[in-house]
């Protein structure tokens, strides 16, 4: 089926930024308008992506909107086309590339371009906090912790923005953080202390990196590690990477529709979490939920390449 088809790429992205961006363009351009769709291409910068897209969808909406960059840049332009029925389409230009995953995008950027060429629209789920919609996951404790140490960091490629995440992980797990909150649960309500929670669209697949398998369940996945020992919080964390942590017991997994998290001690409002890698402040009460099916995506067709 031939679409209007808008590419935004994030110049900064690593893929890009080390190599030929208007090669990269001109393959895109080939690949789209050989499957017979009509193509605009525009190559800017990631703080300027989001203007970019408000300004198309305002004059002259696409059918689908391409988006060449990391999970960060994804989920961004995931929350603006939520509920308005245009396809998005992911290049998958980032450092993990999570959401593609779920999606089956091959990493490999032919291939990739190819499967966007010939790719099927259907339905996904996305996860929400506080009216904020994200693609992957909400994180408290660990994560942001690592997160905020690491961009403090110089780092200029993907490489060292890599070994900048290694050093700041060693230096969180000689004292992994304490996280003290009352969570509701579908109508339970626990107690809750644990160095890391993590609260994800959809549940995570096992033996392999921590992303959905299938995104169209309607449930949020929600892990509480559950154990503050430094080594069992630094091993869960090794598993995480390798795709083994879902049969160990220092994880404990749940699952519902939606969920509250707030901390016990009032007087300490703030929670600062990732969303999608993102850091942010939440304050009081923090309200997660699924909504289901709310995201159009173009996909690779049934029976694609799985990554």
């Amino acid at each position: 089926m031939a679409r209007r088809v808008f590419v935004l790429l994030n110049s900064g992205a690593g893929t890009l930024r080390d190599g030929d961006g208007e090669a990269f363009v001109a393959s895109i351009e080939e690949a789209l308008t050989t499957a017979g769709h009509q193509v605009e291409v525009a190559l800017v910068p990631g703080d300027e992506i989001q203007g970019r897209l408000d300004d198309r969808l305002s004059r002259d909406p696409p059918e689908a909107v391409i988006v060449g960059g990391g999970d960060g840049t994804v989920s961004s332009m995931a929350a603006a086309l939520c509920d308005t029925g245009i396809a998005l389409g992911v290049l998958p230009l980032g450092t993990m590339n999570l959401f593609a995953r779920s999606l089956g995008m091959p990493l490999d950027l032919e291939q990739a371009l190819d499967a966007l060429a010939n790719g099927e629209v259907r339905k996904v789920d996305m996860g929400e906090v506080n009216g904020r919609l994200f693609t992957h996951h909400v994180s408290m404790g660990l994560q942001p912790r690592l997160v905020a140490m690491r961009e403090k960091a110089d780092y200029g490629s993907r490489a060292g923005k890599i070994f900048a995440t290694f050093r700041a992980l060693l230096t969180v797990m000689r004292r992994p953080p304490r996280l003290m909150v009352k969570v509701t649960l579908e109508g339970a309500i626990f107690d809750l202390t644990t160095p890391a929670l993590v609260v994800s669209n959809n549940l995570f697949g096992p033996d392999h990196l921590p992303y959905a398998d299938a995104l169209d369940q309607g449930i949020l996945g929600i892990y509480i590690c559950t154990s503050h020992s430094p080594a069992d919080v630094a091993q869960v964390t090794l598993e995480a990477l390798l795709g083994h942590w879902h049969a160990r017991d220092r994880v404990k997994t749940l699952s519902a529709k939606s969920m509250t998290v707030e901390r016990r001690n009032r007087r300490r409002r703030r929670i600062v979490a990732t969303v999608d890698g993102e850091l942010v402040t939440l304050e009081g009460a923090i309200e997660m939920k699924i909504r289901p099916g709310c995201l159009t995506v173009l996909a690779p067709a049934a029976g694609g390449h799985e990554p």
